[in-house]
C-alpha cells in the first residue's frame, strides 16, 4: 500500500487546490492537456517541443512544452513545494522527485508546527515496480505508476490547467507567462467563492518555476512547482517482495546504470529536520561555528555536549553548563564563578544561541538540489537561496567522521557550520 503524501492534511481548512496524491496503483489516463498526441499542439509565444525532438536541450519552452518534455525526457529534478498559513501558522509540505531515464526517487517531507515527517519512494517505470521501505527492509511491488500520474501528483491533480497553453496570455519577456482569469475561474468554480486566485510559469535555462497562489481573509495556499532539466542519477534499492521480506537475488529488478553519461554519486545524508531531532537526543556531538569578514576570518566557536555538561567556547572565552544542577561556570578575575541558570535554559536554547534552530532553513532537506560533482556536495536551489539572501550555499556529508557542513555566505560574511556525532568529554571546573 503507497502511502499517501501527508499534503492532505493542508487542505481541510477552507482551501482546496484539489487533493489527488500518491495512492495505490496509477491511472494510466494521463494524456497532453488540450489532446490525445502531446506532439500536436499549438505554440503559444514560444518554442515548445522542437528542442525535445532535437535533443537540444529544453529552453524556451511554452507550459505545454513542459508537459511535452517532462513525457519524453531522460533526465530531470520536479520539485513541488505547497504552503498553507493559517492563523499566523504555516505547514509545508513538498515532493520531489528525480528522474533517471526508467527510474524515479520520489521525496516527500510534511513540516508543521507538530513536528516533520519525510519518506523516500523508488520507481521503476520500465519494469513497472514500486520500492518502498517497511521495518527498515525495502520491498517492491508490481504498479502501474507512470510520469503522468507523477505530473498529476506534483500538481495536485491541477495539470490541466497549468500545462495549457491557452490558459495563459502571450508570453512576456518580464512577466513570463501569466495564467487568464477565466481559465482560473472555471478550474476553481467549485470552490472560488471568497478566495482570490493567480497562476504564472516563469521560464528559465533548462529551468521552469509555476506558482499557483489561493488565498482567503484567513488563509493562504501557495504551490511551488519547479522542474530542472539536468542530469541525474538514481539507483535503484535492493530489495525484496513482500512475500521473501528481503532482497531476492534471483528475482529483485535488475539495477541499472550508465557509467559513462552520468556522474558517479556518493552515498551522501541529505540535511534534514531529522538531523535537528538527532541533535535534541543525543548525548555527545561537537557543533563548530566560523565566520569571515571579506575574506578574512573572524574566529570560531565551539559548542559541546557530554551529556548534561556543555561547554561553550564562544571565541576564546569559555564557560560550562551543567544542566542537571542547573549551574554554569564562568572565569572572572583569575577564579571560576559558580552561577545558577534560568530554568529556562535548556539545549534547545544553546542550539538556538548558534543559529541552529528548528525552523533553520539548513534543516530543510528539500531546499537542496541533487548531489553535484563540481560543488562536492548539494547546493541550496536558487528560489531557497533567494528567499533566505544566502549565496554559495553548500551541503556536505563526511560519512568517515559522522560530520554535517554547511557552509553559505551573506555577503560580506562567510559562514560555516560544522556538526559532528563523535564521542566528547567535558569536565567542569574546580570553583574558586
Amino acid at each position: 500500500m503507497i502511502k499517501p503524501i501527508k499534503w492532505l492534511a493542508l487542505l481541510t481548512a477552507g482551501l482546496t487546490l484539489t487533493a489527488s496524491l500518491l495512492s495505490c496503483g496509477g491511472t494510466n489516463e494521463g494524456t497532453a492537456p488540450g489532446g490525445d498526441d502531446p506532439n500536436q499542439q499549438e505554440n503559444g509565444g514560444q518554442s515548445n517541443n522542437g528542442s525535445i525532438e532535437n535533443n537540444q536541450g529544453y529552453d524556451g519552452l511554452s507550459p505545454e512544452g513542459v508537459y511535452n518534455a517532462m513525457l519524453e525526457a531522460d533526465d530531470y529534478i520536479a520539485v513541488a513545494t505547497i504552503t498553507r498559513t493559517y492563523n499566523g501558522e504555516t505547514a509545508t509540505a513538498t515532493l520531489k522527485a528525480e528522474k533517471d531515464d526508467h527510474r524515479v526517487r520520489l521525496s516527500e517531507t510534511y513540516n508543521s508546527a507538530d513536528g516533520s515527517e519525510s519518506e523516500t519512494f523508488y520507481c521503476d517505470l520500465s519494469a513497472k515496480h514500486w520500492y518502498q521501505q517497511s521495518d527498515g527492509i525495502w520491498l517492491y511491488t508490481s504498479n502501474d505508476y507512470t510520469i503522468q500520474d507523477l505530473l498529476k501528483n506534483l500538481t495536485q491533480s491541477s495539470h490541466e490547467l497549468l500545462f495549457e497553453d491557452d490558459h495563459y496570455h502571450e508570453y512576456n519577456e518580464t512577466a513570463g507567462y501569466l495564467a487568464k482569469a477565466e481559465a482560473l475561474a472555471e478550474h476553481f468554480e467549485d470552490s472560488s467563492e471568497g478566495i482570490t486566485y493567480t497562476l504564472s510559469m516563469t521560464p528559465g535555462e533548462d529551468v521552469y518555476t509555476f506558482l499557483i497562489s489561493g488565498i482567503t481573509e484567513e488563509i493562504t495556499m501557495v504551490l511551488e512547482l519547479k522542474i530542472t532539466f539536468q542530469s541525474v542519477s538514481v539507483t535503484l534499492p535492493e530489495a525484496g517482495t513482500p512475500e521473501s521480506g528481503s532482497p531476492d537475488i534471483d528475482d529483485k529488478p535488475v539495477q541499472t546504470q550508465d557509467p559513462d553519461d552520468k556522474p558517479s554519486q556518493p552515498t551522501v545524508n541529505y540535511p534534514s529536520t531529522d538531523i535537528y531531532q538527532r541533535l535534541l537526543e543525543v548525548d555527545n556531538v561537537v557543533i563548530n561555528t566560523s565566520y569571515k569578514l571579506n575574506k578574512v576570518s573572524k574566529g570560531n566557536s565551539d559548542l559541546i555536549k557530554d551529556g548534561h555538561l556543555i561547554l561553550r567556547n564562544n571565541y576564546n572565552v569559555e564557560s560550562y553548563i551543567d544542566l542537571n544542577d542547573r549551574v554554569s561556570y564562568r572565569y572572572s578575575d583569575g577564579n571560576w564563578v559558580l552561577q545558577d541558570i534560568d530554568n529556562g535554559i535548556n539545549w534547545e536554547f544553546f542550539l538556538d544561541s548558534v543559529g541552529l534552530s528548528k525552523d533553520w532553513w539548513g534543516f530543510q532537506y528539500e531546499l537542496f538540489d541533487s548531489y553535484s560533482e563540481e560543488a562536492g556536495g548539494m547546493p541550496l536551489s536558487e528560489a531557497a537561496a533567494a528567499t533566505y539572501r544566502v549565496e554559495d550555499a553548500l551541503f556536505r556529508y563526511d560519512a568517515d567522521t559522522d560530520t554535517y557542513i554547511f557552509t553559505y555566505t551573506m555577503s560580506p560574511y562567510d559562514y560555516t557550520f560544522s556538526i559532528s556525532f563523535t564521542d566528547t568529554a567535558v569536565t567542569i571546573p574546580v570553583v574558586g
